[in-house]
C-alpha cells in the first residue's frame, strides 16, 4: 500500500511527481518549471545521477513538445553526460530524445547517428524484448525518411 501523504517524499520527487501530474493536466510550461526545480535540488548528489538523468530525460521532451528545442537539447546534453558510462539502457533512451531533437533542428544526419546508436545498444540490452527493439527500428526508419 502507497502511503499518499506527500510529506514523506524529499523535495525533488515531490516536484518531479507535480511536473508528471501538471503535464498530464496539459499545463506544460509548468511541468517544465517544476522539472527543472526537481533537476536542481537532485543534481549533485551522485546517489541520484540515474534519476536525474530519467529526470532531464522527461525535462528534454517536455520543452520538445512546447517548442523549446534549444533548452531540449540543453537538457538531453545532460543527460547524456549522466548516462553515457553508467547506464546503457538509459543511455538509449536519452539518444533517441537526442535523435527527436536533433531532427527538429534539421540536423537529420546526426538524429539519425544517434538513434542507430540507440538502436545499437537497444539491440544489445533488450535483445529478449523484441518488441521494443522493432519499436525502435520504427523510429529510426521514421528518421531516415528525413533525410
Amino acid at each position: 500500500m502507497v502511503d499518499e501523504n506527500p510529506s514523506q517524499y524529499p523535495d525533488w520527487q515531490r516536484l518531479k511527481n507535480r511536473s508528471i501530474v501538471r503535464k498530464h493536466a496539459g499545463d506544460i510550461v509548468g511541468a517544465i518549471e517544476d522539472m527543472n526545480k526537481a533537476i536542481e535540488l537532485a543534481k549533485g548528489n551522485s546517489a541520484l545521477a540515474s534519476r536525474t538523468s530519467i529526470m532531464l530525460n522527461y525535462l528534454a521532451d517536455l520543452c520538445l513538445t512546447a517548442g523549446f528545442v534549444d533548452r531540449a537539447e540543453s537538457a538531453i546534453k545532460d543527460a547524456l553526460d549522466l548516462s553515457r558510462d553508467s547506464y546503457p539502457i538509459l543511455h538509449a533512451d536519452n539518444l533517441l530524445i537526442e535523435a527527436a531533437v536533433l531532427n527538429e533542428k534539421g540536423r537529420h544526419q546526426e538524429a539519425m547517428a544517434s538513434a542507430q546508436e540507440a538502436l545499437s545498444l537497444y539491440r544489445e540490452w533488450y535483445g529478449h524484448f523484441p518488441d521494443r527493439v522493432s519499436q525502435v527500428e520504427n523510429q529510426v526508419q521514421h528518421l531516415a525518411s528525413f533525410q
